[in-house]
């Protein structure tokens, strides 16, 4: 439970190779380190899909608001959208990152991706057509984390560096780590990172 962190059950999944999960609807989304994705029952945990998603390794799940599709993104340089009911594909592969992706976000209407590279590059994409919004922001370090803000007019970006910064309007340019924190929590969002850059893009 989010709000009381209280364990609701222990289940216990045997796949090898995981590298992510999400959780939406009363199904599990696992990617794998083949390419493959496995959708799991929620309380039996018995795989109830699994299919070839990308050539390399899964690095990444994302579930759109409503719970009908969820995106992947991995090591082949790609993102990609499914149905989150039939695992088959919705759009062709998003196209544009030239290093591993290593994390993505639905906008709060789950109309648009944002999605973050070891290419330090964040892209923006229509998710139903897989065309790039406008150009990428450049960051001074992968986006290892990304979300938005409850408003949906700022995009937060963890970053894989030691010192926390953000960009944004009334904030200073350096902040110590736990300023970082307060502001992912105001924004309803979480990192699992002690340390690292968040910044806002507008």
């Amino acid at each position: 439970n989010m709000n009381t962190l209280e364990v609701l059950s222990r289940q216990q999944i045997t796949l090898e190779g995981v590298r992510c999960m999400a959780l939406s609807r009363g199904s599990i989304f696992v990617g794998l380190s083949d390419g493959s994705v496995a959708i799991l029952d929620e309380r039996s945990t018995a795989i109830t899909r699994q299919f070839t998603a990308h050539d390399k390794a899964v690095n990444v799940i994302a579930v759109s608001p409503d719970g009908t599709r969820f995106a992947t993104a991995s090591d082949d340089k790609r993102v990609r959208v499914w149905d989150a009911e039939l695992g088959e594909a919705i759009s062709r592969p998003f196209e544009g990152h030239k290093l591993s992706v290593c994390s993505l976000a639905f906008t709060p209407e789950g109309q648009d991706i944002v999605s973050g590279s070891w290419d330090r590059t964040v892209r923006l994409w229509n998710s139903d057509s897989a065309e790039e919004i406008g150009e990428p922001w450049i960051t001074q370090a992968p986006a290892c984390f990304l979300g938005y803000s409850k408003n949906s007019k700022r995009i937060f970006a963890g970053l894989a560096i030691s010192r926390a910064w953000l960009s944004g309007d009334a904030l200073p340019e350096h902040m110590p780590a736990p300023s970082v924190a307060r502001v992912f929590a105001d924004a309803e969002l979480f990192s699992s990172q002690e340390t690292g850059y968040a910044w806002a893009f507008q």
